[in-house]
């Protein structure tokens, strides 16, 4: 699907409303509203005196890893080192001098797989 530079594809999906999915689908959109456009990724179009991921991105957010769901899977690949960027990680008795491994800032999941890391809302 193409788009016009300032705007994003979307998506419709039907999923059954039991499913934790259909049961965060309100959280889904609200979080997906607050996506912010490829030319300006560091705006909420909903939200212009805040950047983003502004607050209600991160209220619905938190919504969606509440029903076990993987944040990573609903914002685009481009926007995800703004909600985990990576930093050299502190010294550890393991490692006293430190290394060149990076952990993400922003909070995990409990398990991390090839979908990419969650948000821990703690």
């Amino acid at each position: 699907m193409s788009t016009p530079d300032d705007t994003q594809g979307i998506v419709a999906v039907v999923v059954a409303m039991d499913s934790p999915l259909g049961r965060a689908v309100k959280a889904v959109d609200k979080l997906t509203a607050h996506l912010p456009s490829p030319r300006e990724p560091q705006e909420c179009p909903l939200c212009p005196e805040q950047s983003w991921p502004c607050h209600g991105f991160y209220a619905a957010a938190l919504h969606i890893h509440a029903a076990r769901l993987w944040i990573a899977e609903l914002v685009p690949p481009h926007l995800h080192p703004r909600l985990w960027p990576v930093s050299p990680r502190l010294p550890t008795r393991s490692s006293p001098r430190g290394n060149d491994h990076t952990q993400p800032l922003w909070p995990q999941e409990e398990q991390s797989d090839e979908r990419g890391p969650g948000l821990d809302p703690a």
